[in-house]
């Protein structure tokens, strides 16, 4: 909750993560709305969190509609950002993966762990696999280090893309977050 002082215009916070906005202020209080596409991104993710706990439950459909969502959203993310290699678009195409590696049954465990990652996206905003994926060369500035690797894992969940956080420099085993667009 934001507290209001004395003779300043009453503040809403939208979602605990977001920056509060002026109520009287149209433009700011939509400024700070969540965007259609993040709805559309958490909308695909229930889809297929209920895809996968109806596979757990005995569905034989639900594994099948999980690949199918997470494929189409695979797909839809690639045409919208117009790349492949666009973060959000690594993220889907290594979730597909490893549920489609999943199938082999030596690998049916991966389908448990990919639930709970993305149980704990949709309750807390932290995505195990976009964490990992931030480490990978191509999607990072700075070398790998124990201390980059430790800041990725325990870095406190927020809404967006890791990657804005991650950080751009090190100096003597502390980063220095900065925006990498």
């Amino acid at each position: 909750m934001i507290r209001q002082r004395i003779g300043q215009p009453a503040l809403v916070q939208l979602h605990p993560h977001e920056t509060p906005v002026d109520a009287q202020d149209p433009e700011s209080a939509a400024a700070f709305a969540p965007a259609p596409d993040s709805r559309l991104k958490r909308a695909y993710w229930q889809l297929t969190a209920l895809a996968l706990a109806a596979h757990f439950g005995g569905s034989l459909s639900g594994l099948g509609l999980a690949i199918g969502v997470t494929a189409l959203q695979t797909v839809h993310f690639a045409l919208k950002r117009r790349s492949a290699l666009a973060f959000v678009v690594q993220v889907r195409t290594a979730y597909l993966a490893l549920l489609i590696a999943g199938l082999l049954p030596a690998l049916a465990w991966l389908h448990a762990a990919q639930l709970a990652g993305l149980t704990a996206l949709l309750t807390y905003d932290y995505c195990p696999l976009a964490r990992m994926l931030a480490l990978a060369p191509w999607n990072r500035k700075v070398p790998l280090s124990w201390p980059l690797v430790r800041w990725v894992i325990l870095a406190p969940p927020a809404p967006g893309s890791i990657l804005d956080r991650m950080p751009v420099a090190a100096s003597r085993g502390t980063a220095r977050r900065g925006s990498r667009r």
